[in-house]
């Protein structure tokens, strides 16, 4: 089963995303291995004798712990706290000039000319050889009109970011995600003071800010007393994450907690967003005249960061038909093109003291896109829907490994 969980910051948040003692810059969200460890921490503070409570909660893999994504959003078609919020995919564009989601433009009196997917342009352009050109030149420009006119600028990436669909068709938008940068001093250990020469910078998320995500409970029992323990944790004020906490950062509280049963991992809900996706690829294939060989088109797009490894221990940098036959006993699947960045994963055990080993993980919002020729029966989909239901990779405990299959992203946004 799973839960929905919401946090509001009351102290400024950081999540450092390196160990340089140059980079101050934070985590736009809260990562789910922060959650764990800080609940975890809160729990051994409120209730040191309940060992194997502890256990259920924590060590035994039976609640996953997802990232909370900032989930600020001013708009009332765009504000519940059901409603899932997601990274933007690397396959999402806008205008250079004017980017953005066109939902409540006017009412913030911004100008923005929307956001559009080329996943499907790039699809067919590798499906054809990497030479017909025609169907990206088509979304190369920016085509909101001005007077009768396109505007001309220059599509770009528009993928860094986390974004909401709201209860209308056309409610996109994304969240906002206020920062500062504090400026701190170091302080002598022997004279308790100020030290000389010793000046630095933290970037931190600013307080009331909501952050939200869900948990993955094995049974709604665990739900129950787990839920229990976080209101009493947040009553008393003991939920703490991120770094710098001894220095006035990372208090949180609960603001929300609710089970959910969402349809989208369902087989028949994936059968539909497949089928939906390939017509569509097919449709714009006919119109240039491009070749769409295969039955199905899937497209596997990560909601967070995914860590694979190969049958000699290396990390992987995209999800391979190798893996897909090894894991989960899918074959057919013929890889067609992806969009993918790496990035290094560190952390800190707090019961040990001692720095987590480094990972190089997927990046949360790569897409990759598969073919498919074999047999479309009920096998494929209840395969494709324990993929998306239990996840994939490494970690999946502290919220890595979470995957969309045939995200409706691709599909519905176009020019929104």
């Amino acid at each position: 089963m799973q839960a929905v969980l919401v946090l509001s910051n009351q102290m400024p948040l950081s999540f450092r995303c390196s160990r340089s003692d140059e980079i101050a810059d934070t985590l736009r969200y809260i990562p789910g291995s922060s959650l764990s460890g800080g609940l975890a921490a809160s729990h051994s503070r409120l209730c040191p004798l309940r060992k194997e409570e502890f256990a259920r909660f924590f060590t035994s893999g039976k609640i996953h712990f997802g990232n909370l994504y900032p989930a600020n959003f001013e708009s009332k078609e765009l504000d519940g706290d059901t409603l899932p919020v997601r990274s933007l995919p690397a396959t999402s564009r806008s205008c250079k000039r004017f980017s953005g989601f066109r939902f409540n433009a006017d009412h913030d009196d911004e100008e923005r000319h929307g956001v559009s997917d080329h996943l499907i342009p790039w699809t067919l352009f590798a499906l054809n050889n990497k030479t017909n050109t025609q169907v990206l030149e088509a979304s190369e420009t920016c085509s909101y009109q001005i007077d009768n006119k396109n505007c001309g600028e220059s599509i770009t990436p528009f993928n860094d970011g986390f974004y909401r669909h709201g209860y209308t068709p056309e409610a996109m938008g994304i969240s906002k995600i206020p920062i500062r940068v504090l400026t701190r001093t170091g302080i002598s250990r022997a004279r308790h003071a100020v030290s000389e020469s010793i000046l630095y910078n933290l970037e931190v998320l600013e307080e009331n800010q909501k952050f939200q995500g869900t948990l993955h409970c094995e049974d709604e029992s665990l739900w129950d007393a787990f839920a229990s323990f976080l209101e009493t944790a947040s009553e008393q004020e003991l939920i703490y994450l991120g770094n710098s906490r001894t220095r006035g950062l990372g208090k949180l509280r609960v603001t929300y907690k609710e089970k959910i049963d969402r349809d989208d991992e369902m087989p028949e809900q994936i059968k539909q967003r497949v089928i939906t996706f390939s017509e569509k690829l097919k449709e714009t294939a006919r119109t240039y005249n491009l070749n769409a060989p295969h039955s199905l088109y899937i497209p596997v797009t990560l909601e967070s960061e995914v860590i694979l490894r190969d049958a000699l221990m290396r990390h992987q940098t995209a999800i391979t038909r190798v893996y897909l036959e090894r894991k989960w006993g899918l074959s057919g699947m013929e890889p067609v093109c992806q969009f993918v960045t790496t990035r290094r994963v560190m952390g800190w055990n707090a019961l040990a003291k001692l720095p987590r080993a480094d990972d190089v993980a997927m990046a949360m919002g790569s897409v990759f896109l598969f073919g498919y020729n074999g047999a479309a029966d009920d096998r494929l989909w209840k395969i494709l829907s324990d993929i998306q239901g239990q996840g994939i990779g490494e970690r999946r405990e502290h919220g890595f490994g979470r995957v969309v299959i045939a995200d409706s992203f691709h599909t519905e946004v176009n020019e929104r």
